[in-house]
């Protein structure tokens, strides 16, 4: 199930969205703060004018901030305390960020509504405007002929954005380690759903509760020995081991099973398969970001590959 994007709007007087922006850095003591922003602007739907408030703009950049991870309030960022330091003992980040504003700012309304985006979506004025498509993306401009002004703010680190959409709003965060440098490492549990038969030699996306945009955690080693893989048909029904022998770390688009070792991406021989089955999958994997979902058991957001030979 989608998770629908957060809103919220704040009436901005004569604030420009960019300086609030710089106000979440600035008014802020250095446990949190936006350090730089880079911003370029273009015009937004060709220069169409929206009533008495005219033309809109894009103001699309980058923000980068630090935190403090001593600060109290941010020990709920996963592993913190594992995070690279700058030079001041700060941990680095940067998000993207787009604004949809008035050329004329006088003429907007002076309410600016922020959305947390969707997985590096932005939902809004479609999730307001009626009638928006790819080749009419205003649609009826009701947003726009509010004067409203709006905000899209990257908050997923381990969204990673396709060639098909560049645009996407993510940000990026450092990878964890422990003091020394090494790789921090922890149990995998990872569940999918094949709904229909895709027919040798097709390819499904292990996919966990986020996005096919989201790579998942690769395993430290691409031998399954110790390691558990399952299935079954319906929510409630037991799991049946599939055995080490007929599964392994591989990619077999290419070359028939075992396929090619890889340790993002699983390939299974044609042994036991039903056309909807359900595969929960552990391994032993490196965490890739200081947002990791816990120290111990990880539940990856998932790229990687299965390998599926079609109804039986």
């Amino acid at each position: 199930m989608k998770r629908a994007a957060s809103c919220f709007a704040v009436h901005a007087g004569s604030l420009a969205a960019l300086g609030f922006l710089w106000l979440l850095g600035g008014a802020i003591p250095a446990h949190a703060r936006i350090t730089s922003i880079t911003y370029t602007i273009t015009q937004a739907y060709g220069g169409m004018p929206f009533g008495s408030v005219g033309p809109y703009q894009f103001v699309t950049g980058v923000a980068n901030g630090v935190v403090d991870p001593t600060d109290p309030r941010n020990a709920i960022i996963q592993d913190i305390g594992l995070a690279p330091l700058d030079s001041n003992g700060l941990v680095e980040y940067s998000t993207k960020f787009q604004v949809l504003m008035p050329v004329d700012e006088s003429k907007g309304n002076h309410i600016m509504l922020s959305e947390v985006v969707n997985r590096g979506n932005e939902t809004s004025p479609g999730t307001f405007n009626i009638g928006t498509s790819a080749t009419n993306p205003q649609g009826d401009g009701f947003l726009e002929n509010q004067g409203l002004t709006l905000v899209f703010i990257g908050w997923q680190a381990d969204l990673v954005a396709p060639a098909s959409n560049p645009g996407l709003i993510t940000m990026s965060a450092p990878i964890a380690h422990f003091r020394g440098g090494k790789t921090i490492t922890g149990v995998v549990r990872s569940e999918w759903t094949v709904s229909t038969p895709t027919g040798a030699p097709g390819t499904q996306n292990i996919l966990a509760e986020s996005s096919s945009n989201t790579p998942g955690y690769a395993s430290v080693t691409t031998s399954n020995a110790g390691l558990t893989l399952t299935q079954r048909v319906h929510q409630d029904d037991p799991k049946v081991p599939i055995p080490n022998s007929q599964w392994a770390f591989a990619d077999c688009t290419s070359a028939p099973f075992p396929g090619v070792p890889n340790p993002q991406s699983h390939c299974q021989s044609c042994g036991q398969r039903t056309s909807a089955s359900s595969y929960p999958s552990l391994w032993r994997s490196a965490a890739l970001r200081t947002d990791a979902d816990n120290a111990g058991e990880f539940s990856p957001l998932g790229s990687g590959r299965r390998q599926w030979c079609g109804r039986r």
